[in-house]
């Protein structure tokens, strides 16, 4: 039982930390096309003079040049009023791409029924500008592919709360773990994006087992908010799952009455780990 109980725990980690390579060259994505999914990381521009930062993954687009359908996965958390751009759902596009040696050269971009724009790429960067200067947007996306490192983000926050360990966020990868020092409540729009300092090592020992907790049936919840975190001051907990090009993030309520019991002793391991980091 116990070998079997190692073997299983030593798949699941093998699974989660690694990397999905793919070697058919059919399905490389030409570096300067729109095809394939990129992560909304930056909008700027607008009358207000809009700046607003996304964490990678929490945004999605991913353009299909064969039946150019855009599908969008926005699974912005924050609750101020915002402009996070097109909402979850197909947008049909019409693209007119010039294969060029020159990355400033641009492209014409049209989203049937939003808007008309021009986009450049720069590497694994893509500007698309919607007539920034008058008024309109400008927006920053990232390509992703298989092989973006996989993490876990986990922290928990509290709005009635005096003193630094009010809000924490750790970043756990394979080998490495990290603290966001900026602490910024979730759900609030943040003026900058967080800033990731790694930890030292023997912090990561004691962190690096909680993935052999995490609950597969989280990601069948179609919820991003359970229950109503820090409603009534109890606190929430934050968690982002980024595996093999899935991204998923939840708030979760810290009262478990208010949450399915599948989560419960995740939370319990969550709560354990960040009470060990500084």
């Amino acid at each position: 039982m116990k070998i079997k109980l190692l073997t299983q725990t030593v798949l699941l980690l093998v699974i989660l930390f690694s990397c999905q390579s793919n070697n058919d060259e059919s399905n490389i994505t030409p570096p300067n096309t729109l095809n394939g999914k990129w992560t909304l990381t930056t909008i700027s521009g607008g009358f207000v003079g809009t700046n607003s930062h996304f964490p990678q993954g929490w945004i999605t687009w991913h353009f299909n040049e064969s039946n150019h359908v855009l599908t969008v996965a926005n699974n912005n958390l924050y609750m101020n009023p915002m402009y996070d751009g097109l909402q979850t759902g197909l947008y049909n596009f019409e693209n007119n791409y010039t294969p060029s040696n020159n990355s400033a050269t641009s492209h014409s971009l049209k989203i049937i029924d939003n808007f008309e724009s021009y986009y450049t790429i720069n590497a694994d960067t893509l500007f698309i500008n919607n007539n920034q200067i008058a008024d309109g947007y400008q927006y920053k996306l990232i390509r992703m592919t298989n092989c973006d490192e996989n993490y876990l983000i986990f922290g928990h926050y509290y709005g009635e709360c005096g003193g630094e360990k009010c809000i924490e966020k750790y970043k756990l990868t394979s080998d490495k773990i990290f603290e966001d020092i900026n602490d910024v409540y979730p759900g609030v729009t943040p003026l900058t994006p967080p800033n990731y300092v790694q930890l030292p090592q023997d912090k990561f020992q004691i962190a690096n087992d909680l993935m052999n907790y995490f609950p597969s049936t989280l990601l069948n919840q179609t919820n991003h908010v359970i229950g109503m975190p820090d409603a009534s001051d109890g606190g929430g907990l934050y968690i982002e799952y980024h595996f093999n090009g899935l991204n998923r993030v939840w708030l979760i309520d810290q009262f478990k009455q208010n949450v399915p019991e599948d989560y419960h002793n995740f939370m319990d391991k969550v709560n354990e780990k960040i009470s060990s980091m500084p």
